[in-house]
């Protein structure tokens, strides 16, 4: 299952390369991971987000932020 979050000001058609990490925008990602923790989903999930601002900053850097937003948002 791949996720990312969505600008506030929501989607523009035909612009996919604006997705953000969770709790950047206006996905409910608490009340998300928690529908599919209920589902009892036990497979992979993968932060998957398109972003031209993210792919010119440090892999590392980007990975890491994301991984500690996920957890804010998981949980």
């Amino acid at each position: 299952m791949q996720f990312s979050d969505v600008p506030r000001s929501g989607l523009v058609p035909g612009q996919v390369l604006n997705r953000l990490p969770p709790g950047q925008g206006s996905v409910p990602f608490p009340a998300f991971f928690s529908a599919i923790g209920r589902k009892g989903y036990t497979g992979y999930c993968s932060y998957e987000a398109p972003n031209p601002a993210a792919w010119a900053r440090d892999p590392a850097e980007v990975a890491r932020e994301a991984l500690e937003a996920t957890r804010g948002v998981a949980r």
